[in-house]
């Protein structure tokens, strides 16, 4: 059964782009299989939401660079990529049953308001890192500094959100 709501997700792995720019398309993967898994073990739907947010995010840019490396205008592109992702992700959230009258948090579906909070803090991880490297003279302080920012910041919104409800 549960193996049967997985399949929901494939339109979004076949809208995959070949090659790699502003994201790690295999970062993206991982996330949107963290997903499945939070759903699977029952974890809050706002907490999966900042993780789909996040993947959500980080696939739309991934194809707003392929688009605008084919010549498209990058106003056109980032348009482009939020149709073609953000509408097939949402709508393959109905199916799996994340809407619902009980599961909003402020008035908004618990997973809407995650997946904004997921972007917005994937928005945000550049920034972070930036604040990072100018401490250290410019340098990275690890390897996959900018990686990890973006994964810590989502597991500290998750711990966070996770203490509250």
């Amino acid at each position: 059964m549960k193996l049967k709501k997985a399949i929901y997700l494939l339109p979004l792995i076949l809208l995959w782009p070949v090659k790699t720019f502003a994201f790690c398309p295999l970062c993206a993967v991982a996330t949107g299989a963290g997903v499945g898994l939070f759903r699977w073990l029952g974890v809050d739907d706002l907490i999966a939401g900042l993780w789909l947010g996040a993947f959500g995010f980080s696939s739309a840019v991934i194809f707003a660079d392929f688009l605008a490396g084919k010549g498209m205008s990058k106003i056109l592109s980032a348009a482009a990529s939020a149709v073609v992702i953000a509408a097939p992700l949402i709508i393959s959230l109905y199916p799996l049953g994340f809407f619902s009258v009980e599961n909003k948090i402020l008035g908004v579906e618990k997973v809407i308001f995650g997946m904004a909070g997921g972007a917005i803090l994937l928005l945000a991880a550049p920034f972070l890192n930036g604040i990072l490297k100018k401490f250290n003279g410019g340098s990275v302080f690890f390897p996959h500094q900018k990686v990890a920012v973006a994964i810590v910041s989502l597991l500290a919104a998750s711990l966070i959100f996770n203490s509250i409800l």
